[in-house]
């Protein structure tokens, strides 16, 4: 039996590839250029402004990524599509809250008994 390589587990090329629009927010230390009105589009501290970025193909060839201000694209008439939104997942700073006794399926009073156990231990040195 011959080996395996990697061209066997890769998908077939798609040969229809089209241009798309997605609408995301716009990030510290963007220099793109709206292609629409020639303006920077900026991040603005203190803002929550939104982009459109396209990733425009060609005959089934990508080109390029263009990236409009969220009212440029809607005074564009949409030219790559209606934008789709998803929303990006940063990982939180802050901790997961804190379960309680009606999330986790457990008694509560079962729960203080057992803080109390273990706090009678911890004084006692570990000694019962």
């Amino acid at each position: 039996m011959a080996a395996s390589t990697d061209t066997d587990s890769k998908p077939p090329m798609n040969e229809n590839w089209q241009s798309r629009a997605v609408l995301r927010l716009i990030e510290a230390g963007s220099i793109a250029e709206c292609p629409h009105c020639g303006e920077r589009v900026k991040f603005r501290a203190r803002h929550r402004d939104q982009q459109v970025i396209c990733n425009v193909y060609e005959n089934s060839v990508w080109k390029r990524v263009e990236q409009y201000h969220e009212h440029c694209y809607e005074e564009a008439d949409k030219p790559y599509g209606e934008p789709i939104f998803k929303p990006m997942r940063r990982k939180s700073r802050s901790a997961k809250p804190a379960e309680t006794s009606e999330t986790s399926g457990t008694d509560t009073k079962s729960d203080e008994a057992a803080d109390s156990n273990t706090k009678d231990a911890a004084a006692s040195g570990g000694k019962k």
